[in-house]
Order: structure tokens, then sequence, then C-alpha cells
């Protein structure tokens, strides 16, 4: 999804998930989707990928597949 998202934009547009949980979903989705390029958000999303035995990693990439979906 990621790929699609980046071929498709030319950018990066979902932002770092939130440390904390928010109360609504359409909140939480609408707060990752970013306006211009986030470089720093993309990075964070591949270094996820490196230690997938912890659990933080694997929910922040979840929150990123919503706010993929969503986008």
């Amino acid at each position: 999804m990621a790929y699609e998202h980046l071929e498709a934009n030319n950018a990066f547009l979902i932002g770092i998930p939130d440390d904390e949980p928010v109360d609504s979903k359409e909140t939480e989705i609408e707060a990752n989707i970013s306006e211009e390029n986030n470089l720093e958000s993309f990075n964070y999303f591949l270094s996820l990928f490196t230690d997938l035995s912890k659990k933080n990693n694997v929910l922040d990439l979840k929150e990123y597949n919503k706010a993929f979906l969503a986008f």
C-alpha cells in the first residue's frame, strides 16, 4: 500500500501515528493525513520493519495501513 500511495501522490502524505489513542476513528485518520510530503514519517514507517517482534511497531504499521486505506 505504501508503494501505491507514493506512486499515486508522488509524496508520502501520511503522518506518524499518535502515541495516545483517540476516541473517534475519523479524527485519528484525519490527524495522520498531511498536506505536504512527510519524509520524517516515511523514514519512521520504514524503520518499523526492522523489528517486527516489538508490539508497538506492529501496532503503528496497522495505523499506517488504516491511513493508507482512508486516503
